[in-house]
């Protein structure tokens, strides 16, 4: 029979990456000697778009949804209900309408509202990259973040991106991926000038490029 597990909260703050020591024991962590390696909920994603542009809401408490609980709610005032999920509040208090759940949740497998779910399941589907391509929400972090880097104290560009690794990646860059991520910021904003934007319109927009990057790689969603 199976010996109970009792774990401490230390337990969850634990790293995917193994220790040395560890190195051939215990390799599928049963005795939680590592932590899995896990993609982000829907909830923690959501948060951390806005924490990462500077645009979280923080406030507490509150309820963002005008119509009555358990209203059965026309088409308007599910639209008008929808509304509020451009709010840039903590996503625990967004309203769940069954019949209308936010995009980013609904993708990013936010339990089915309709029925009673013990376990929530993690898929790996295409409208998963193209919301984190295309959405609006991507869009509005790329620009504030965009704007929030090129507005720092840095000399210069290999440290606005040593910024954004670490803001968004929580790790430091290495010589080769600056290299190249300067080489990429010339040659988009070389194309933009091309198409008649202007020089600064150009800038922001090749950082919101790469930042598009970062943020659907699999560094920024999943947690190490």
């Amino acid at each position: 029979d199976a010996l109970p597990i009792f774990m401490n909260s230390s337990t969850y703050h634990m790293s995917s990456i193994r220790r040395k020591e560890d190195s051939g024991v215990d390799v599928e962590s049963r005795w939680r000697t590592h932590h899995d390696r896990r993609r982000m909920t829907a909830e923690m994603l959501r948060d951390t778009l806005l924490a990462v542009s500077g645009r979280l809401d923080l406030t507490m408490g509150g309820s963002l949804l005008s119509a009555q609980s358990h209203k059965i709610m026309s088409r308007s005032e599910i639209a008008e209900a929808n509304a509020t999920f451009a709010t840039p509040r903590r996503t625990i208090y967004l309203p769940v309408i069954r019949s209308g759940l936010h995009n980013l949740l609904q993708t990013f497998d936010f339990p089915d509202p309709a029925t009673s779910t013990g376990r929530r399941e993690t898929t790996t589907v295409a409208p998963q990259a193209l919301l984190l391509m295309n959405s609006e929400l991507i869009k509005q972090t790329c620009q504030h973040l965009a704007r929030r880097l090129l507005a720092t104290d840095a000399t210069d560009d290999s440290k606005r991106i040593e910024q954004a690794y670490e803001l968004l990646l929580t790790r430091l860059v290495n010589r080769e991926e600056v290299v190249q991520w300067q080489r990429f910021l010339d040659d988009y904003q070389q194309a933009e000038q091309r198409r008649k934007v202007s020089p600064k319109e150009a800038r922001e927009s090749a950082w919101q490029a790469m930042l598009r990057v970062l943020i659907s790689s699999n560094d920024f969603i999943f947690i190490d």
